[in-house]
């Protein structure tokens, strides 16, 4: 819409910041040349996000494609997909995107339980099979049960899984 805008352009905490205020008007492209210079040296240091949520969640809209770019943008090198009680891989995304070079997906779950609190997981295997794939019931578990199912759930094996607390205090 034409008006007064304030631009801002990021890459992550890695890069500097760019902002600039653009006028757009009606009928007309409007263009904003920005080139972001890396400020923090991170060779040999990975940036992930491991509770990120899409349209597979309750409570996100964003479609794959949306949440794999913008975790790209970002300058993530991980994205660990941990939708509310529903397995997702980015994998399709990323491919479909020309991203595989720029971003790794990893799969996991946000176990939400109502008595326990949630629970991520991840790095987990992933079944294209069932409805919610691969996430299970928890209704009325302990969570040292839910932490070991989670672990089961693990594309390494039990011990190479992690199980995350979510949210602690809330």
């Amino acid at each position: 819409r034409p008006g007064r805008y304030h631009a801002v352009c990021s890459r992550g905490n890695e890069y500097d910041l760019f902002e600039a205020d653009v006028v757009v008007e009606s009928g007309r492209l409007s263009q904003v040349d920005a080139t972001l210079r890396r400020v923090v040296d991170t060779q040999g240091y990975a940036s992930g996000d491991y509770h990120l949520h899409s349209q597979n969640s309750v409570d996100s809209s964003l479609g794959l494609d949306d949440r794999v770019a913008h975790a790209a943008a970002e300058g993530l090198d991980i994205a660990c997909a941990t939708d509310h009680n529903y397995v997702t891989s980015y994998e399709h995304a990323i491919a479909s995107q020309g991203l595989v070079g720029w971003i790794q997906g990893m799969v996991g779950l946000e176990l939400t339980t109502i008595e326990a609190g949630h629970f991520n997981g991840f790095p987990l295997r992933y079944d294209p099979g069932p409805t919610t794939k691969g996430a299970f019931e928890w209704s009325g578990r302990a969570p040292g049960d839910l932490f070991s199912d989670l672990r089961s759930l693990g594309a390494y094996g039990p011990s190479q899984t992690i199980v995350q607390v979510n949210h602690p205090r809330d």
